[in-house]
């Protein structure tokens, strides 16, 4: 659960109650790495992200993550894979996409492709280089430097 941005208590309960919704515990990487390989799809529904890790995590697995055509996300999904970015808020394309996705889901191969893209654009330390360098620049920025 997202501390900054959880959903109200209620909701909560009613996922973790709900005997159709397998409600995980944090674990550790490697486990959850081997958790995720075995999922066919994602769906992401945050409304705002900053580069999207969940979704390179996934797609690291060769897992497809559905989620909102915003700012973050865009960024974490390869251009061959764009139909998984919905409209924001739009939850009847969501449900589409889904259905959709269940009929026809990837196939091996192309979870492949997803897993090889995601390794050969994105490390751990590529993407914190990145992100150093992304507050350096709004550190100069905001103290006029």
């Amino acid at each position: 659960i997202d501390v900054e941005d959880a959903p109200p208590n209620d909701i909560i309960q009613r996922i973790k109650n709900n005997p159709k919704i397998k409600w995980r515990q944090a674990m550790p990487q490697a486990e959850l790495a081997n958790q995720i390989k075995n999922w066919d799809l994602q769906i992401f529904l945050s409304k705002r992200e900053g580069l999207g890790n969940a979704i390179l995590e996934a797609g690291a697995c060769g897992v497809p993550t559905l989620c909102w055509d915003i700012v973050g996300t865009r960024d974490a999904v390869p251009n061959f894979a764009k139909n998984f970015l919905l409209p924001y808020k739009r939850k009847d394309k969501m449900q589409e996409a889904v259905i959709r996705y269940i009929k026809t889901p990837l196939k091996s191969t192309e979870k492949r492709r997803l897993a090889d893209w995601y390794k050969k654009n994105f490390s751990q330390r590529e993407v914190l280089d990145v992100f150093v360098i992304f507050i350096k620049s709004t550190l100069r920025y905001r103290h006029g430097q």
